[in-house]
C-alpha cells in the first residue's frame, strides 16, 4: 500500500541583488524579482519606466513573460 508523506520544503538559498549605484532606477520589489526587472530594463534601456502599464515590478515581469522574453527570468534562483 502506498504511503503519503507530508511535503516539507526548507529554503536554503535565494538570489540577493543590489542595483549598481550609477544606474538611475528604482523598483517596488527586492531579491530575485528586482533582479529580473533590472535585467529586462537593462536589455531595453527603459530605466525611466515610460509605459505606465509596466511601471510596477509585477506588471513589468508579467509583460516580459507575455512577450516571451524568458531569458531574464534565468537570473533569479532559489534552492
Amino acid at each position: 500500500m502506498a504511503e503519503i508523506a507530508p511535503l516539507r520544503v526548507q529554503l536554503i538559498a535565494k538570489t540577493e541583488f543590489s542595483a549598481p549605484p550609477d544606474v538611475p532606477w528604482s523598483t517596488d520589489a527586492d531579491g530575485g524579482a528586482a533582479l529580473v526587472e533590472f535585467a529586462g530594463r537593462a536589455c531595453y534601456q527603459s530605466w525611466s519606466k515610460p509605459n505606465p502599464r509596466t511601471a510596477t515590478n509585477a506588471a513589468y515581469v508579467r509583460h516580459i513573460i507575455d512577450v516571451g522574453h524568458f531569458s531574464v527570468l534565468e537570473h533569479a534562483s532559489v534552492s
